[in-house]
């Protein structure tokens, strides 16, 4: 058998009490929710779960909160009240766009900002790895804990057969080595990182002392 390639849809799926690894259709049993939790559906609306029954979330509401916590990391200015350029670098870079600017003035100034382009790089490539390696830690979690059991409710004749999904093993296996693999990655982002802020500091040890002489 062909390995499954995995990815962030079919991790989704895991995640959403789905099983991405049977193609044959079938009627899943109702999902039950624990008061309190905190969900989003198939077209990317959030509910929250209450005493016997579901709460829309509205996320224009969040987001306005979020609005009002955005601020510049250097200066401190509030982003919503900033234009388009602050507002796409606050996102990128969690500074306003004039800081942004007097940032890589002063880097290029220095000699260090090929180090500051590369560390941005390695350091976007690190949020992704950790963000696979939460999925595939959930993803993990639920395949240890799934009995494979599959239940196929017929409306026709109202009859239940109840299949088990002898793949759950090897998909566990996938996991754990794609996990693994990931760690190992994490671990070269992030000595390459440190190594760019060795490099970095001895540069600008030597600006410092160039300055003085």
């Amino acid at each position: 058998m062909a390995r499954r390639k995995w990815d962030y849809g079919t991790i989704q799926q895991v995640l959403d009490n789905q099983n991405p690894f049977v193609q044959s259709g079938y009627s899943k049993a109702p999902i039950v929710r624990k008061k309190g939790e905190l969900w989003t559906d198939s077209q990317g609306r959030t509910w929250l779960q209450k005493d016997g029954c579901r709460v829309r979330v509205n996320k224009q509401v969040d987001k306005i909160r979020e609005q009002l916590k955005e601020k510049c990391s250097k200066c401190s200015a509030e982003i919503r009240w900033g234009d388009a350029y602050d507002k796409k670098m606050f996102t990128k870079t969690g500074m306003c766009y004039t800081c942004l600017i007097d940032l890589e003035t002063e880097k290029r100034a220095n000699g260090t900002f090929d180090l500051y382009e590369q560390k941005k790089v390695l350091n976007n490539q690190l949020s992704v790895a950790k963000e696979f390696k939460d999925r595939l830690k959930e993803a993990i979690s639920y395949l240890e804990n799934y009995d494979g059991k599959i239940e196929i409710y017929h409306e026709e004749t109202g009859m239940q057969e109840t299949w088990t999904d002898d793949t759950v093993k090897e998909r566990l296996v996938e996991a754990k080595t794609d996990m693994d693999i990931c760690i190992n990655k994490i671990n070269e982002l992030s000595e390459a990182i440190q190594e760019v802020d060795k490099k970095e500091k001895e540069r600008l040890n030597e600006y410092a002392g160039s300055a003085q002489s």
